[in-house]
């Protein structure tokens, strides 16, 4: 039981600062949404991390795309203004 309430105590410290839960039924509880929602807040910045960068792996295609396209009309002596 003391294993659970440090547990308790250390997420609840982390993430919110509540009451004392009464009973065991309250710690069990309260513990298991603690810990899904760390779980739930790690998977959401993961996801977050993958989609900037996928943005950022996109970005930089297109901007060598671009380079090798301006460099392939400078070598055609393809007018800017075209």
């Amino acid at each position: 039981m003391k294993y659970i309430q440090c547990f308790y105590w250390a997420v609840n410290t982390m993430f919110a600062v509540g009451t004392t839960p009464l009973t065991e039924i309250e710690l069990f509880t309260t513990s298991f949404a603690l810990f899904l929602t760390v779980i739930i807040y790690g998977y959401t910045m993961n996801e977050v991390g993958n989609i900037m960068g996928d943005w950022a792996k996109k970005n930089r295609e297109f901007e060598l795309n671009l380079y090798l396209l301006n460099k392939y009309l400078q070598q055609k002596n393809v007018s800017k203004k075209l």
